[in-house]
């Protein structure tokens, strides 16, 4: 069988070349497309979308978040209940502080002030005690002042006694009164005794030796010039212990 010709593309190109080749007239050009005379005439044409692929499509959607793992909800759960518990026992502290401090600063204020009465009425009664103190140590020193003169006043008065009485013996003797002399001279041997009570301490000595002269006295009161002399060296003994004891 004879083998049929394959038809034969015709473009503009192709026909020039054939007509400049070959010498024969061009077959008539086809007519061309809206496209192709929109881009002769210098625009370019429309693109057609096209689809976009698997992968651009992956990566233009957001990435959705893994969900977290059994450790991290475990944390955050104990996260949570350890944050509850600490703030539970935060306010409860602060409640029992609170339930425990107020009454305990009343109660201090309270003792604080009862304190400070106390420190006051103390020290009013320190004041009233000084005071006291030194009313009675005035009045002590008055009454020893007036115990001081009344031992002066007694004890003046024993030696009043005592001299009345050696006077009174000397008198006796130079009247040669006998009997007056003995009792005068008794009277003196007990003013003397007396003066001894009454007489300080330091000098009580004295007085007895006082007593031994007057008995010697007593004794020898028929010997008129020794009597005489001896009453009046007691006198002299007596006069110097009223300078003594009596002296302000």
């Amino acid at each position: 069988m004879p083998e049929e010709p394959l038809p034969v593309s015709q473009n503009p190109s192709e026909s020039s070349q054939t007509s400049a080749s070959g010498g024969k007239a061009p077959a008539a050009a086809p007519q061309p497309s809206a496209s192709e005379a929109a881009f002769q005439a210098g625009a370019a044409p429309a693109a057609s979308p096209e689809p976009p692929t698997t992968a651009e499509s992956a990566s233009s959607e957001p990435s959705q978040p893994k969900p977290p793992g059994k450790a991290k909800r475990f944390l955050r759960r104990l996260w949570r209940w350890t944050l509850t518990v600490l703030v539970v026992f935060g306010l409860g502290f602060v409640a029992a502080t609170w339930r425990l401090y107020v009454p305990a600063r009343n109660t201090a204020r309270q003792a604080q002030a009862q304190a400070q009465k106390a420190a006051q009425q103390v020290k009013d009664l320190q004041g009233r005690l000084q005071q006291v103190q030194s009313q009675r140590d005035a009045l002590q020193q008055q009454l020893q002042g007036a115990q001081k003169a009344n031992d002066n006043a007694v004890l003046e008065a024993a030696l009043s006694d005592a001299l009345a009485e050696a006077y009174a013996v000397r008198v006796a003797l130079k009247d040669e009164d006998a009997t007056g002399a003995r009792l005068h001279a008794e009277a003196l041997g007990r003013a003397l005794q007396a003066l001894q009570q009454k007489t300080p301490a330091a000098h009580r000595d004295l007085v007895v030796q006082m007593q031994k002269q007057a008995a010697d006295i007593q004794s020898n009161l028929d010997s008129p010039g020794y009597a005489d002399r001896q009453l009046r060296a007691l006198i002299q003994h007596l006069e110097a212990l009223r300078s003594v004891v009596l002296s302000p």
